[in-house]
C-alpha cells in the first residue's frame, strides 16, 4: 500500500505541475483539461492517505515481517 500510496503522490504532483507550468507558461487554455485530472488525483490521494493513517498499514506490517523472516538471509561477509 505504502508503494502505491507513493506512486499517487507522484501522480498528483505531476498533474501538479502540469497546471502550474501551463499557468506559468500563459497557456490558459491547457489548464482547463488538465485541472480535472489534477482534481481526481488530489482526491484519490487524500482518500488512500486516509486509509494508510486509518491503520490499513499497520494492520499488513505482521504479514510482511512473517513472509521476511521466513526468507533466508544472505550469508554474512566476513
Amino acid at each position: 500500500m505504502r508503494s502505491f500510496t507513493s506512486c499517487a503522490i507522484a501522480t498528483t504532483l505531476s498533474a501538479n505541475c502540469l497546471v502550474a507550468w501551463a499557468q506559468a507558461m500563459g497557456h490558459t487554455e491547457a489548464v482547463g483539461p488538465l485541472q480535472p485530472n489534477l482534481d481526481e488525483e488530489t482526491a484519490a490521494n487524500r482518500r488512500l492517505t486516509n486509509l494508510a493513517e486509518g491503520g490499513l498499514n499497520d494492520a499488513a506490517t505482521p504479514s510482511v515481517q512473517k513472509e521476511d523472516a521466513s526468507q533466508p538471509s544472505a550469508p554474512s561477509k566476513k
